[in-house]
């Protein structure tokens, strides 16, 4: 009965082997390389670009600046007022407006702060503290730029509406 029961035994390992292809050498597959894809760009091509340096600390010591001289009327957040429109979040320095000229590009809205801001002390701010409030706007805003923000730079820093 041994003999048998280790006849059968090996009978059945020859079968499953020889129904599942088995053989004594393993397979060996050696994978395909994906396919180049041309013309297409990079995730980070569609990203918008990263703010300058010069541009991240010209925000920040906008922030100081916005809470002493523009905190007062347009909320600490930016979040406005009844009586004074919001600078930061939705809605926040819109294209058009019966009060102002269009803000299409940074340097509008430079031009707009250099002048007629603080309301209490029009063109009060020197060049550098309007255009640094305005980085603080801009980058509450979403908005970076490659360079220091001036009346040179403003220019090219066009608003998303």
């Amino acid at each position: 009965m041994r003999g048998f029961t280790t006849l059968t035994l090996f009978a059945s390992a020859v079968a499953f082997s020889v129904a599942c292809g088995g053989t004594s050498k393993p397979a060996t597959t050696t994978p395909e390389p994906a396919p180049a894809v041309a013309d297409e760009p990079a995730a980070t091509d569609s990203a918008p670009a990263a703010a300058s340096a010069e541009f991240t600390a010209q925000a920040e010591a906008g922030a100081a600046i916005y809470s002493e001289s523009c905190a007062f009327c347009h909320g600490e957040s930016g979040e406005g007022s009844a009586k004074s429109p919001a600078v930061i979040g939705e809605g926040a320095l819109p294209a058009t407006n019966a009060d102002r000229p269009a803000f299409n590009t940074a340097a509008d809205v430079l031009s707009y702060v250099s002048s007629a801001m603080p309301k209490d002390d029009p063109g009060s701010l020197s060049a550098d503290d309007a255009a640094a409030v305005v980085a603080f706007l801009l980058s509450k805003n979403g908005v970076s730029a490659q360079a220091k923000l001036s009346a040179d730079t403003a220019s090219a820093v066009t608003l998303a509406h």
